[in-house]
Formats: structure tokens, C-alpha cells, sequence
């Protein structure tokens, strides 16, 4: 559909035709409500404010030295002239306020609890976390406690995957149904709980976070979320110290999905402890986040260039790898 408007001194102008000029009206302030969209409203906004101002310069030709006489013979100030350019077009821009009312509002209440929120919150980021998920969310429901760590983000900026990366840890789990599930880096339990939600009735988690204030709160998140302990188990130790416990303690001996999301810089030397400890099951499948960061490239490397993994899928910075291990067969 054409959007065709007044530029405010009587020239109708085709907004999808690049400006041309395209007829005259007498009544430019009625063609606002013709415009087809916020878009087009916004541009004769501003090709009416460009053309008044032109208008009047062109007209009564300012100049440095006029302005000054005009200062001199009317004793109207300088300032005062653009002020009643500013007037002519506050109409438009009331009109335009008052037709997206709805959406300005929505604006305003946003930013609004932007800065109510970054005002009143104190402590640390997974303090506030837990704070914000205990009291917004419905306990014993996941969907609600990842729905309330998603509003969490739109108002600060957190270490969670995020909804479109758990999207697709959500394919991949439901790909693969694994039994055992093995977690670097649980931070505040976000991707936890998405694992947990969709894992058969007989698999488990291991979740493994290096930092004890932390895993505190991932812990209690997941426990809000529904989750028993049965369901999940939660190491506070760092990689290497895990997966040397795996079988001996936990009675681990085969993994069918690993989660990596940790320090990008212990990703090489802990998927090489986990290939000599021999729990990586044959087709377990990696997802590898953050890869695109620069402690990532020896690892990137490795299982570019090993026969025992092939990289399936890169979406954003996360990986789909799957160990696929030579199979080697008694000797003829």
C-alpha cells in the first residue's frame, strides 16, 4: 500500500517513493492518520521538522547577522525563534504519542523496572538470581522457573545459556534420551533443570560447579524447580577432581551426553581425562559451548583433526560433537 503525506507546507510526498514529491494539500496535519505504520509516521515527523526549519530559514534567510538584527529590532531573543520551530511541531509529535499509546506505555514501564531493579538489588549476581527466581516463579514447576530466569535476563545480564541455546540443548536431549548426563559448570542451575525436564524416568544428572556459593544456588534452584536429589547429584570440586570419582564413588561408568560449558580453557584437558577414563560412551554426544572463544582453539583443533569425533552441527557457539571411537576387533 502507498503512504503518502504532507510535508507541512503543502507538498505531498510518496514516503516508499524515496520522497518524490508527488502533489500539494492544503490540510497536511489531517494526512498524519493516512501513514500505514509507526515507520511512516516517524518520517513525516521528521521530513516535517527538516522542512519547517528550511522553510523558515529559506524565508526569512537567517544568517548570523540577521539573526542579530532581528535581536536588535523586535527584542525578541535568539533562542526564542527555534522555540517556536520546536512548537510547530509538537502536535505531530503529541499525535503520534497519543495513536501508540499502548506501546509507549509498554516502553516506559520497562525502562522503569530497569532502573527499579538495578536500583534496589544488592548482593551478588547469584544472589540476586536466587532472590528474583524464589519469589516470581511457581515452585515445582520448571517451565516457570526457567520463564522467570528468562525475565531475569531481559533485566540484567546473567552467565545462563539463555532461551535460544536451551532450545537447543532441548533438541539434543530429547535426541538422545540419554541415562547418564555429565555437566561441567552448573552456574545457577538454568540449564540444569532444562536437562532435567526431559530426561527419561530412569536418567540422572551429574552437574559439577567449582564454586561452593554458587552451587548453593544452583542446588536450591533446581530443588524449586521439582527435582529430587535422586534425580540429580551435585559436585562442588573442579573437572579433573570429578572424573576421577566418577566410577569409584558415583558407580559411573558410561556417559551418553556431556555438557561442557565451564572454563573454555580446561575444555581440552578434561574431555582427554574423561577419553582415558573410558566412561564416554560409544556415540555419546558433546555440546560444547562457547566455542567460539580464544581459549577454545586447542580444543577446536583436537577434535577437528581426531577419527574419534565428529563435529555434527555449530549453531551460535554451540557444538554438537559425537565420539565415535574406531572400533578395533580381536586379532586374525
Amino acid at each position: 500500500m502507498r503512504s503518502i503525506i504532507c510535508d507541512g507546507v503543502g507538498r505531498i510526498v510518496d514516503l516508499h517513493g524515496h520522497g518524490a514529491v508527488v502533489g500539494q494539500c492544503c490540510q497536511s496535519s489531517h494526512l498524519l492518520y493516512y501513514c500505514t505504520s509507526f515507520t511512516d509516521q516517524f518520517f513525516f515527523f521528521l521530513i516535517l521538522t527538516l522542512t519547517v526549519i528550511g522553510h523558515f530559514r529559506m524565508n526569512l534567510k537567517i544568517d548570523n547577522c540577521l539573526i542579530r538584527r532581528l535581536h536588535i529590532c523586535s527584542g525578541v531573543p535568539t533562542g526564542m525563534w527555534l522555540s517556536v520551530v520546536a512548537l510547530s511541531v509538537l502536535p505531530v509529535l503529541g499525535a503520534l504519542v497519543f495513536q501508540h499509546r499502548g506501546r509507549v506505555a509498554s516502553i516506559c514501564r520497562s525502562v522503569f523496572q530497569r532502573w527499579r531493579f538495578r536500583n534496589t538489588s544488592v548482593g551478588s549476581l547469584e544472589q540476586r538470581v536466587h532472590g528474583f527466581v524464589m519469589t516470581n516463579s511457581t515452585h515445582g514447576q520448571p517451565d516457570s522457573v526457567l520463564q522467570t530466569f528468562d525475565d531475569f535476563s531481559r533485566l540484567e545480564p546473567t552467565c545462563s545459556i539463555g532461551r535460544e541455546r536451551g532450545e537447543l540443548l532441548d533438541r539434543i536431549v530429547t535426541k538422545v534420551s540419554p541415562q547418564q548426563v555429565l555437566e561441567f559448570g552448573t552456574f545457577c542451575g538454568y540449564s540444569a533443570v532444562r536437562i532435567l525436564r526431559l530426561l527419561p524416568t530412569t536418567g540422572k544428572l551429574l552437574t559439577v560447579e567449582r564454586d561452593p556459593h554458587t552451587a548453593d544456588v544452583a542446588e536450591e534452584m533446581i530443588l524449586v524447580a521439582g527435582f529430587k536429589h535422586s534425580q540429580f547429584r551435585l559436585l562442588v570440586c573442579s573437572a579433573q577432581v570429578a572424573i576421577a570419582q566418577l566410577q569409584s564413588c558415583y558407580g559411573i561408568s558410561s556417559v551418553d551426553l556431556l555438557v561442557m560449558k565451564h572454563n573454555v580453557a580446561d575444555y581440552l584437558a578434561d574431555l582427554q581425562t574423561l577419553e582415558n577414563s573410558r566412561v564416554l560412551s560409544y556415540g555419546c554426544v558433546l555440546l560444547v559451548l562457547k566455542s567460539h572463544l580464544p581459549g577454545a582453539l586447542q580444543f577446536l583443533q583436537y577434535v577437528h583433526h581426531n577419527a574419534s569425533f565428529k563435529v555434527v552441527s555449530q549453531v551460535m557457539d554451540v557444538m554438537e560433537i559425537h565420539y565415535l571411537p574406531p572400533m578395533t576387533g580381536p586379532a586374525l
